[in-house]
């Protein structure tokens, strides 16, 4: 929710298709989230800019060749975690005096985030509202009006400047970077008054909703990358122990490390019961967890599980048991090739002794033309990703029946997706081959169900994979021409996706057919309508 925009996803890879993609802007940070729990600041504005867009998508949408009845939202990261909290949103239902008795949202693709992960709400309000105030040097003595109107005063580049500085401390003291610049849960403004004609986008916590029914059913695609915690440690590794000379801390990385992580999640663990739990669950077994290189890939798979995971297993089963008439489809992105959004972001520290993996946005790779060369191998994976994001927008279904026997359809690359049950827990597993398998929490732990090795050739630790073919298969090599676009275009990317832990990534809306291609200047909106001649 803090960095990031619409330029940097281009999404030439999906226009090979009947469809037109709208790549959304929203406000960020203090800007886009702060919630003084008055209508002065009233949160949730960047939400507010997507639904707006949303709105916008369904008035106009049929003059670009649009179908505003078949729309499909999708992000990634917070774009994802947006993805959801507008799902169980009542500002997207037909219902609602603003949209016209039509539902804003046919389908939803969160990906890699979620409504119920720790950092989607800030359940921490008031506290990280001073912070934000006290960060621009304005008197916190006073009302929350009298607050945020010597924030109003402010220059836009101060305001920037000092969320961004509450970002980099509360990283550098075992924090996520929240604090105030997230979304938030508006129901002190309910019984409001003053703010009756303010439109509230979440009124109570996600859980509770999920729990009630409270959310749009209709078909869902869900899913995580193998290694979401990459991201985490490599923040952890950068920003605490490097900085602070404990990677070969032996009492640190033995006693502090993992309450560390667990106190980052908003895990209140004052006896260390649930971080000595996690050791227990994670690390090697008859190993010495006393170094960075045994315990990096162990923190991957558990950093992953509390960043993503977890929220995302639990929003496809909730939704399930409400409605299992509704499908649901699971996946475990696992694709591994020579280029990762990880070595892009901590491009200023390559000997960092984490192997790069499958990272958090390495799935982006391959549905949007961003800076990257690729080589069959990744061509074919865009190519059948694409198909089946295409597919699930025009059908509800990534593995419709309806074109299993056309020529470069799904049927070429797997079999059918099931949809989630509660028995199987089915998932889709993407790799060079896409199979189904069975429980997703096996993608959770690869320490227990697929093992870890030490290289003692290298001092990275190496993450033994099943994906045997997406580590060992052969690598085209660029001409000098490719190397020299992409290491420009790395330097480009660093000021927008060095902090993508918690950058806002990217919602996408997908609307079926298209005619046009042209730029439209709203009053509200600068949207790049981009469509199928």
């Amino acid at each position: 929710y803090m960095t990031g925009e619409a330029m940097f996803y281009m999404p030439s890879k999906l226009l090979d298709r009947e469809v037109v993609v709208v790549v959304l802007q929203y406000r960020l940070g203090t800007l886009g989230f702060l919630y003084s729990g008055t209508i002065d600041a009233p949160g949730n504005m960047g939400l507010m800019d997507q639904i707006t867009a949303l709105r916008w998508v369904q008035k106009y949408i049929s003059n670009f060749g649009g179908d505003p009845g078949l729309v499909t939202l999708f992000g990634q990261s917070a774009g994802g975690a947006s993805t959801s909290l507008l799902q169980i949103s009542d500002l997207i239902r037909g219902e609602n005096k603003n949209n016209d008795g039509e539902d804003l949202v046919h389908q939803f693709i969160p990906m890699s985030g979620s409504a119920l992960e720790y950092w989607t709400i800030d359940n921490n309000i008031r506290e990280d509202f001073i912070t934000q105030v006290e960060s621009t040097g304005c008197d916190t003595n006073g009302m929350e009006k009298d607050m945020v109107d010597c924030m109003k005063a402010l220059t836009l580049d101060e305001v920037v400047i000092a969320s961004l500085k509450v970002f980099m401390h509360d990283r550098m003291t075992g924090g996520l970077g929240f604090l105030g610049q997230c979304p938030v849960v508006q129901d002190a403004l309910l019984d409001d008054p003053d703010a009756e004609d303010l439109e509230l986008v979440i009124i109570e916590q996600p859980l509770k909703s999920l729990r009630a029914g409270h959310f749009l059913q209709v078909p869902t695609m869900a899913g995580a990358v193998r290694d979401e915690g990459l991201m985490v440690v490599g923040v952890i590794y950068d920003y605490i122990l490097e900085k602070n000379g404990l990677e070969n801390n032996t009492f640190f990385m033995q006693f502090e490390a993992l309450p560390l992580l667990a106190k980052a999640f908003g895990i209140h663990d004052p006896t260390n019961a649930v971080a000595n739990s996690f050791r227990l669950a994670y690390m090697p077994e008859n190993e010495v967890i006393d170094n960075w290189d045994i315990m990096s890939g162990p923190l991957v798979d558990l950093s992953g599980v509390l960043f993503v995971k977890s929220g995302t297993w639990t929003l496809a089963h909730r939704m399930h048991m409400q409605n299992n008439s509704v499908p649901i489809f699971i996946y475990s992105f696992e694709f591994e090739s020579d280029d990762s959004i990880f070595d892009w972001i901590f491009i200023d520290n390559p000997d960092m002794p984490i192997h790069s993996g499958v990272c958090h946005a390495d799935d982006l790779l391959y549905l949007f033309n961003m800076p990257s060369y690729q080589n069959d191998r990744e061509l074919e994976m865009a190519r059948r990703m694409s198909t089946l994001y295409y597919n699930f927008a025009r059908y509800g279904n990534p593995t419709p029946e309806e074109v299993a026997d056309e020529p470069g359809q799904w049927q070429e690359f797997t079999k059918e997706w099931i949809p989630y049950s509660a028995d199987g827990q089915e998932f889709m597993l993407l790799q060079d081959d896409f199979t189904m398998q069975k429980d997703f929490t096996t993608r959770w732990n690869y320490n227990k169900y697929e093992g870890i090795k030490n290289d003692s050739s290298s001092d990275k630790s190496i993450r033994a994979r099943s994906d045997v073919n997406s580590r060992n298969a052969e690598q085209e090599t660029t001409n000098g021409g490719g190397v020299s676009q992409q290491t420009f275009i790395l330097g480009l990317f660093l000021t927008v996706v060095a902090v993508l832990f918690i950058v806002g990534m990217a919602t996408v809306i997908i609307i079926r057919a298209g005619k046009k291609t042209r730029r439209i200047q709203d009053d509200d909106l600068d949207i790049m309508m981009i469509s199928k001649h």
